[in-house]
């Protein structure tokens, strides 16, 4: 006979007997987990080196109503620091949108932005409409792929974005745990070059350490909340371990970035 028994229990308690069994692994702190944001952003990359960066936009509302709906995609740059720059917005009704991003940004070789469509309807609006009637504790996720051509004629490279979950106010719901060991699955190359560029999507300042699998260690830095920083690899043959309080602290690898003319692309680890 089971004696506890959890679709009996509200589900706050249901939350909060989860969070603390799993805190030591749980990327998402305990308060947006209670209260789940309208809509959260994954954490993007732009950069001054290329000659073209674009945005794959989702039009959320309207793949799930099936018709086109307006929206303004918003997108919120911040430099190395954490800062804001500025934002910028495109308005349309497509289901899905390249969008050509703004150019002089910043000098900082890389920094990081956020996306959110926004539109009159609200995420619950929709889903109403469309037949969820039922109170579900979730919340609208902007992901999205970035394109980065290093020359005019060039059809880029695209990359997804880090999860960040932080929201329209600037709130983070993800949180540093314990340390960490991330590997990523690939074998760098001397012949090569590469930029390992992290971003930071918690509310306090960010360790990475990055070792090779020879325990020798490459570098060390640390990011503030919301900024952006990257590790150079060179002349190097092998793995490598990224250390952090992240749950995965995976980073976008550059390899061969412009004016490198080896042969350029972008990928996560």
């Amino acid at each position: 006979m089971k004696i506890f028994n959890k679709k009996r229990l509200p589900d706050n308690l249901r939350i909060l007997g989860s969070h603390d069994f799993k805190n030591s692994f749980n990327p998402f702190s305990f308060k947006s987990r209670l209260n789940s944001p309208d809509k959260v952003s994954d954490f993007f990359i732009w950069s001054p080196n290329f000659k073209k960066i674009e945005f794959i936009a989702e039009n959320i509302n309207a793949l799930l109503s099936g018709e086109e709906q307006e929206v303004v995609h918003q997108f919120i740059f911040y430099n190395k620091r954490g800062e804001f720059i500025k934002d910028y917005k495109y308005k349309t009704k497509q289901f899905f949108s390249k969008i050509i991003l703004p150019t002089n940004i910043s000098q900082n070789k890389y920094i990081s932005f956020v996306h959110f469509a926004n539109s009159k309807s609200s995420f619950k609006e929709v889903l109403k409409k469309v037949g969820v009637t039922k109170k579900l504790n979730i919340s609208k996720q902007s992901r999205g792929y970035t394109i980065f051509s290093p020359h005019e004629f060039s059809l880029g490279s695209s990359v997804h974005g880090n999860l960040g979950g932080i929201t329209s106010n600037n709130e983070k719901t993800l949180k540093q745990r314990s340390l960490f060991i991330y590997t990523p699955a690939y074998f760098f190359k001397n012949i090569n070059s590469y930029e390992l560029v992290f971003n930071n999507p918690t509310d306090k300042n960010l360790f990475i350490k990055v070792t090779s699998f020879s325990n020798k260690k490459l570098k060390e830095i640390i990011i503030k909340p919301m900024g952006t920083d990257f590790i150079q690899i060179k002349n190097f043959d092998g793995g490598i371990n990224i250390e952090s309080k992240l749950p995965i602290c995976r980073p976008f690898i550059f390899k061969n970035t412009p004016p490198n003319n080896l042969g350029f692309d972008v990928f996560h680890g």
